[in-house]
C-alpha cells in the first residue's frame, strides 16, 4: 500500500471512530434528552416542551377521549412524541409520561394520562395566554410540574 494512502486511511478510521463515540455515547449513559421539563412562568413552576414553550391540558379531555380534533389542532399543537423508546421528563416534572396516536404516523405526549399541547398564542418562551381559554368543549389549563 501507497505510505500516503494508509496516512489517509488510518486518519480516515480515526474520524469516524471519533464521530461513532460521539453518536453513541449518549445512548450508552441513558443520555435521552427530556420531552417536557419544569419552568419558572409567573412565579409558578409549570412544564414546558422542548423548545420552553408553556404546556396546556383541556379539561375534560382524557387520552380515550380526545376532544381538541380538526380545527382545534390548527390552534392547539399536540406536543410530539416519539413512536417509540423511553420517554423522558426532566427535572421537577412529577407524573408519567406516554404516547397516543394521532393517526397517520403521528404521536403525541401525555402527562399523568391527559393529552398535552402548546398554544400559538404563545409567540415566546414564558407566555401562556392560553391559560382559562374555553372553547373546544372544554378549559385549557398550564399544566404545573407537581401535578
Amino acid at each position: 500500500m501507497h505510505p500516503r494512502r494508509s496516512t489517509f486511511t488510518l486518519a480516515l478510521a480515526a474520524v469516524i471512530a471519533v464521530l461513532a463515540a460521539a453518536l453513541a455515547g449518549p445512548a450508552l449513559a441513558g443520555g435521552t434528552a427530556p420531552l417536557v421539563r419544569s419552568a419558572k412562568v409567573g412565579g409558578k413552576t409549570i412544564v414546558v416542551d422542548r423548545h420552553k414553550r408553556t404546556t396546556y391540558v383541556l379539561t375534560p379531555e382524557t387520552a380515550k377521549h380526545l376532544l381538541c380534533t380538526a380545527t382545534c389542532l390548527q390552534f392547539w399543537r399536540p406536543v410530539s412524541a416519539p413512536k417509540s423508546g423511553k420517554l423522558v421528563a426532566g427535572t421537577g416534572v412529577k407524573g408519567r409520561l406516554g404516547r397516543l396516536s394521532r393517526g397517520s404516523g403521528s404521536f403525541q405526549a401525555t402527562l399523568r394520562g391527559l393529552p398535552i399541547y402548546t398554544f400559538v398564542g404563545d409567540t415566546k418562551a414564558g407566555q401562556a395566554t392560553g391559560e382559562g381559554i374555553q372553547s373546544f368543549g372544554g378549559t385549557w389549563h398550564v399544566v404545573q410540574s407537581k401535578g
